[in-house]
């Protein structure tokens, strides 16, 4: 009887790891999974809009770049994405803006206003806030404070 017992945990113990490798051979499978076309165009778009920072990018422009009417563009980031393409670009671009206040190559946040396309610092700021929870200068203050207490603790 204890034997038996012992035995069932064993097994169910062998089967539970059976069941981790297989998660993990999933996992590392799903790891080298090409690319989806639907990706890849979304891919494409990206890398258009972060060659194109500092341009004024039209919905025009990049929907010809993937070969897409303006509505089917419009149809195709919402289902992906979620955002619109005006939406879309402006994501792109905040995002840059943390990454260039990161790496502090900047040293003003109006240069990273301009640098990442937008106009004017004031809708900038509206949206940075709005995006990420604080305004460009708090963030970038915490960046420091995190840079130099890194530094100090050396």
């Amino acid at each position: 009887m204890i034997q038996s017992k012992i035995l069932t945990t064993d097994t169910t113990l062998a089967l539970g790891q059976k069941k981790i490798m297989q998660k993990s051979l999933v996992t590392t499978k799903r790891q080298h999974v090409p690319l989806t076309y639907q990706e890849k165009l979304i891919g494409k778009l990206e890398k258009m809009v972060r060659e194109h920072l500092t341009e004024h990018l039209t919905i025009d422009s990049l929907a010809t770049h993937v070969a897409m009417s303006k509505s089917g563009l419009y149809r195709f980031l919402k289902k992906m994405t979620g955002s619109t393409p005006g939406r879309f670009i402006r994501d792109i671009r905040l995002r840059e803006a943390v990454f260039l206040l990161q790496s502090q190559q900047y040293q003003t946040i109006s240069e990273v206003v301009y640098a990442v396309g937008f106009e004017d610092a004031s809708s900038f700021t509206r949206l940075f806030k709005k995006r990420f929870g604080k305004s460009p200068s708090t963030y970038v203050k915490s960046v420091s404070r995190r840079n130099t207490e890194g530094k100090g603790s050396r």
